[in-house]
């Protein structure tokens, strides 16, 4: 895997991989795959796809990826709401739960120009307090919706209510992904161990850590991240 963009202050990453091949996993990140070579399968609780050329899924859509013999791009973007919308409104051949998809190309400028353009600004000015504290509190693995209700003057079922209607996730799954980004550069960029970047980013240890990798990336830290990823672009 060359790792292309990581750039978590635009929500924004995007990887290179060869013959994929992950386990069932959801994250709150829109996903945009594109084969580059050979086509891929998509496969939902729903439904699969296969001989795919282009597939958005849903922020939160359960799924699972394979293609053999071949090379995709992957694309993450928090906070896609926009990019949905216009790919639902598109009149894609296949459609499904979370899921729309193409089997050729033409679709391809036009809905990276989508997925490229700013995504809207939080408003909410309580959420935006909430993400700073995350930013701030996110290696203590004691930070939860609790507490950072607490700290906000906020019932926690108030509060997860809240950040669900203006991040489209919720807090919890949220805060997994900040710990997982920050444990991911880590060990890309500073070169720490896979325990040290753990800790450091608010797991409880290095097996907790592998169990959310998996869950939300679909496989195991070291078939996403071996030692010899490229970082190509931002970090």
């Amino acid at each position: 895997m060359d790792i292309r963009e990581f750039d978590p202050g635009q929500g924004r990453y995007r990887f290179t991989v060869h013959d994929i091949d992950t386990a069932y996993h959801a994250h709150p990140a829109m996903e945009l795959v594109i084969a580059r070579i050979g086509t891929f399968c998509v496969e939902t609780p729903e439904m699969q796809l296969d001989n795919l050329s282009i597939c958005l899924i849903q922020a939160d859509q359960p799924h699972r990826l394979s293609q053999f013999y071949g090379i995709c791009d992957i694309w993450y973007r928090e906070r896609g709401q926009e990019v949905w919308d216009w790919a639902s409104a598109a009149h894609a051949p296949h459609t499904g739960t979370g899921v729309v998809a193409w089997t050729d190309m033409q679709v391809l400028d036009h809905l990276i120009s989508q997925w490229e353009a700013p995504a809207t600004p939080v408003s909410e000015t309580r959420i935006v307090k909430c993400l700073e504290l995350i930013e701030q509190s996110y290696e203590d693995p004691a930070t939860s919706t609790a507490s950072l209700a607490a700290r906000l003057g906020m019932s926690p079922g108030r509060l997860s209510h809240l950040f669900k209607t203006h991040m489209g996730t919720s807090l919890r799954r949220y805060l997994v992904w900040v710990r997982l980004r920050v444990a991911i550069r880590l060990l890309l960029i500073h070169h720490y161990s896979l325990t040290e970047a753990a800790l450091m980013a608010g797991f409880y240890d290095s097996p907790h850590f592998s169990k959310r990798f998996k869950a939300f990336l679909g496989v195991r830290p070291s078939e996403g991240y071996p030692p010899d990823s490229i970082i190509q672009a931002s970090v």
